[in-house]
């Protein structure tokens, strides 16, 4: 009996004992729990996470320190705080090394309540992703106003982080650039390229930094690049040479000359040519140093290029004693050169609108060189020959002919010296160079008569004239106009002397004309 009645007491007083602690600890959760509200945490279910990364999922309540939260995977699997699920602290867990298997609903449980917390969204990826310089410049060493291009690139990714570029400024800040997104997609990730290009255009300063970052907002994730640095090049003032000796260009007319000048400089300068007549600059063009080029011209003879200055078909009148400025200018300062233009040209002789003149005293003849000549450096000669009628001396040789001194260079005076008869005077024009003459006809009476002979030499020559136009030309208005200007000038000569006997009374022995109607152009040249 006693057997039976001491296992029962041993059971009543254990039943008490496990009364007593059960008690308290439901009367401790029920009290816990009264006043229970889970705590107001923003969750973004947005978010993709990349395989490999970590996403906290917050159960916090208000009374946390009172209260165990667990947290349940698509609300019938619950999650044990083991391996990659760690407590960060009370009822905040993160779970870590993401895979594909964890996309899903999270939800928290705690004093019977349940919360949906977070949508998991999980995509592949390259988590934790180093960005590099994939396009550096391909010099560090950066020409001045010119563009660099810089290229950041991250593969395995398709705009899965935020990119940015940054210029390091002079007090230590970073500066963000704007810059332009090209990412490049393929279906298999490892091959896609997420992109972002820097174009810096302008560049002027001395020195230059820049780096490229990436950033995983929901992973805390920042990472950069190692700075690209960018020097200016070394700058130099312009410098212009190859310009003529002395400021002089000589030129030979109608012909080309070329001034290969050169200009140097960093940057490259600008070049603006000016043309300089009285003091008075006058713009011809510009040329960039940039792009090589200059403006268009609106001179036929000038052509200007950035290293070239070339006057085409030189004349006096345009071109002589003109000055032209070359002028270079780029950042650091500038540089200006000039030359003078001296046009050479024949020494061509002009010949007076054709008269006859009787001769009384003091006959001068004239060499009058041509406005379009440079009367430089001209030295005049005379001579004279005395033609025979017959021609017996031609004149043609130079032997015929005899040089005769004059005081005044350019004008001779005829005495009374002559024979009866043709003398013929001539004016070589010499400028070493080249040279140039004007030959006049004097004709001379002997006695009261000029001569039947040189009447006749006179219409020969006309008539020999005539005749050598006339075959130069089929034309028969022409002809006829050569006939009708002989026959005047026969006549004219039988009036003049007609004139010439009334004038000039029997008892006077010397009388000379002058018959510029046969003056002479022997070409423009000698």
């Amino acid at each position: 009996m006693s057997n039976l009645i001491l296992p029962n007491i041993l059971k009543f007083l254990l039943l008490l004992l496990l009364a007593d602690t059960v008690v308290p600890v439901q009367l401790s959760l029920l009290s816990n729990c009264s006043n229970f509200r889970w705590a107001n945490n923003y969750v973004n279910n947005y978010i993709w996470s990349i395989v490999g990364e970590w996403r906290v999922v917050d159960c916090t309540v208000n009374n946390n320190d009172q209260v165990d939260a667990t947290l349940w995977f698509n609300q019938n699997k619950k999650i044990e705080i083991v391996g990659r699920v760690k407590v960060i602290s009370k009822n905040k867990f993160n779970i870590t090394n993401l895979q594909l298997s964890d996309m899903g609903k999270y939800y928290c449980k705690a004093c019977g309540n349940t919360k949906t917390h977070l949508r998991m969204n999980v995509k592949r990826g390259t988590p934790f992703a180093k960005p590099e310089i994939s396009k550096p410049p391909t010099s560090s060493i950066v020409k001045y106003g010119s563009t660099v291009t810089l290229e950041c690139s991250l593969k395995g990714s398709y705009n899965d982080y935020e990119m940015l570029w940054f210029k390091v400024q002079s007090n230590g800040n970073y500066l963000e650039q704007k810059s332009t997104s090209r990412p490049t997609w393929s279906s298999d990730y490892n091959n896609r390229v997420q992109r972002e290009v820097l174009r810096i255009s302008n560049f002027i300063e001395e020195n230059e930094e820049y780096f490229c970052q990436v950033r995983r907002y929901g992973v805390n994730y920042i990472r950069k690049t190692d700075h690209v640095k960018l020097q200016l090049e070394t700058l130099a003032m312009p410098v212009i040479s190859n310009f003529p000796r002395n400021g002089k260009l000589i030129e030979k007319e109608e012909e080309t000359h070329d001034v290969n000048y050169c200009v140097l400089g960093t940057p490259s300068p600008d070049v603006a040519w000016y043309k300089a007549v009285d003091g008075k600059r006058e713009l011809i063009t510009k040329c960039s140093g940039t792009t090589n080029t200059c403006l268009p011209i609106n001179n036929k003879d000038i052509e200007v290029k950035l290293h070239s200055f070339v006057i085409k078909n030189a004349s006096y009148v345009r071109h002589h004693n003109v000055t032209y400025i070359c002028r270079a200018e780029n950042v650091k300062g500038q540089d200006e050169k000039n030359f003078t233009v001296f046009v050479k040209t024949k020494p061509r002789l002009v010949a007076l609108k054709s008269e006859i003149q009787i001769y009384k005293k003091n006959l001068r003849l004239h060499c009058v060189l041509s406005e379009t000549a440079n009367p430089e450096n001209i030295t005049y000669s005379w001579a004279y020959c005395d033609k025979d009628v017959n021609n017996v001396i031609s004149c043609q040789s130079t032997d015929d002919w005899k040089p005769v001194q004059s005081r005044q260079n350019n004008t001779i005076k005829i005495l009374p010296h002559q024979a009866g008869g043709i003398r013929l005077y001539r004016c070589t024009a010499d400028n070493r160079f080249k040279k140039d003459q004007l030959i006049w006809t004097i004709v001379r009476p002997i006695g009261q008569n000029i001569p039947k002979g040189v009447c006749d030499h006179v219409a020969a020559k006309l008539e020999s004239e005539k005749e050598e136009k006339s075959g130069n030309s089929s034309m028969e208005p022409i002809v006829v106009w050569q006939g009708i200007v002989a026959f005047l000038a026969i006549l004219l000569l039988v009036t003049l002397f007609l004139t010439f006997r009334r004038r000039n009374p029997p008892k006077q022995e010397y009388n000379t004309c002058v018959v510029p109607v046969l003056k002479e152009k022997i070409g423009d040249s000698v």
